[in-house]
């Protein structure tokens, strides 16, 4: 579960790319198409482009445009609503064993970031049939290393302390800057800085809520 077209590369794709390279069946929920500049329609075509190179086929990820998950800052997304369509969407899925997403640090402290997470766990404390999924948070990473890139990455593989951690290899880095190519909207200067000094695009330290 992600906010944005470009969160599954800026914040996710080291635990992407493995999974997808261990064969895991990955589907793909993106809670807006990014229309907080008017791109919406161009933004959704890119994460489709995005997530093929990250190894998920286009029928497996779905992007929503709903007027109650609206891209930007000043919009407050409801955790419950988030849980409601999330729902629906699982019913076409089928069984699902893990919900992979934001920590409640939402990575950046962006708002709809921090919704996603709140969704997720009303998933989670509401679900109604069966086991729930079990809960995979990505841990933002502290100021100190956040933007330190590989040598931040290898601190986290050193201390980091969680029970799963995705370490991109040197090609899945090279696969995760082609697929950052596709968001081609979102490319100003700042992200190229952000995919070269990043600890998330070098790897992913994930906490496991049970």
């Amino acid at each position: 579960m992600s906010a944005h077209p470009d969160d599954e590369v800026m914040f996710f794709a080291p635990a992407v790319l493995e999974m997808a390279r261990q064969g895991v069946r990955i589907s793909a929920w993106c809670l807006s198409q990014g229309n907080g500049d008017g791109l919406g329609a161009v933004r959704r075509e890119e994460l489709y482009q995005s997530y093929q190179a990250l190894g998920v086929p286009k029928e497996r990820v779905f992007v929503w445009d709903d007027v109650n998950l609206q891209d930007g800052m000043e919009h407050v997304w409801d955790e419950m609503y988030i849980r409601q369509q999330f729902i629906k969407l699982a019913a076409k899925w089928g069984d699902m064993d893990a919900i992979l997403t934001f920590d409640a640090h939402g990575v950046s402290s962006h708002p709809n970031h921090v919704a996603v997470h709140r969704g997720a766990l009303a998933v989670r404390a509401h679900w109604r049939d069966g086991v729930a999924p079990t809960l995979l948070t990505v841990r933002t990473p502290p100021l100190a290393t956040k933007f330190t890139g590989l040598p931040g990455a290898l601190i986290a593989r050193l201390i980091g302390h969680a029970p799963i951690l995705f370490m991109a290899t040197p090609i899945q880095y090279i696969s995760a800057l082609r697929a950052m190519q596709h968001h081609a909207t979102q490319l100003v200067w700042f992200r190229y800085l952000y995919v070269l000094f990043s600890t998330l695009m070098y790897a992913n330290v994930i906490d496991v809520w049970n």
